[in-house]
């Protein structure tokens, strides 16, 4: 689920958090900002870059986000530990954290 902060603040910069926390073993949470609505995309990888699951793929509004992901792949297994990656898109933006699940 995503919840929006409240508050006046508007974010100047596309920015990705590092999960907290991390490593985690049942759920971690991701932070991320956006100064200007628009479609954001958010997606866990496989260290072979494969997709894993889609935390968000639609239109955004400016503002501060926070999204759980709880360890499980686009069919609702739970993903198997070891390294994986968050990729965040949006516009011209893209950045990649590096998250470690433990089992």
């Amino acid at each position: 689920s995503v919840e929006e902060e409240t508050g006046s603040f508007v974010p100047k910069n596309f920015k990705l958090e590092q999960n907290y926390p991390n490593p985690f073993n049942s759920q971690t949470t991701i932070e991320y900002q956006i100064p200007v609505s628009g479609h954001v995309a958010l997606r866990i990888l496989n260290v072979l870059g494969q997709e894993v699951l889609t935390l968000m793929d639609s239109k955004q509004s400016t503002g501060s986000y926070s999204i759980v992901w709880d360890g499980r792949d686009s069919l609702g297994k739970e993903a198997a530990g070891g390294i994986y990656f968050l990729q965040m898109r949006a516009k011209d933006f893209v950045q990649t954290k590096k998250l470690l699940l433990l089992k």
